[in-house]
């Protein structure tokens, strides 16, 4: 997992202390989910605090899945087709099936 800078460990802001999930970069968002998974399976923290992390882990998660949605739609691959023209299809992580996996 990318560490997050230290200028970012630190950076604060008034009220909660901690710098707004929407201007964290993808990295230290996952980054600071790691930390707060790490701090949270330690089991060492009050209630209160315990709580406090997992909202903020809710508010880094579902920044990481908007980010990833968006990364999602934007990867496609570009194939030729036989005429030369080009043709978009979704990128899927999945492996095609071929068909000898389908007469199994």
């Amino acid at each position: 997992m990318a560490e997050i800078p230290k200028d970012r460990k630190v950076a604060k802001r008034k009220g909660r202390g901690e710098v707004p999930v929407e201007q964290l970069s993808l990295e230290e968002c996952f980054a600071e989910l790691q930390q707060i998974v790490d701090r949270l399976e330690k089991g060492e923290l009050s209630l209160d605090e315990s709580l406090q992390l997992f909202e903020r882990g809710m508010q880094l998660s579902r920044r990481c899945e908007r980010e990833l949605q968006k990364v999602e739609r934007r990867i496609q691959l570009i194939l030729e087709n036989q005429s030369g023209e080009t043709q978009l299809e979704d990128f899927s992580l999945e492996p095609e099936e071929s068909a000898e996996d389908e007469t199994l």
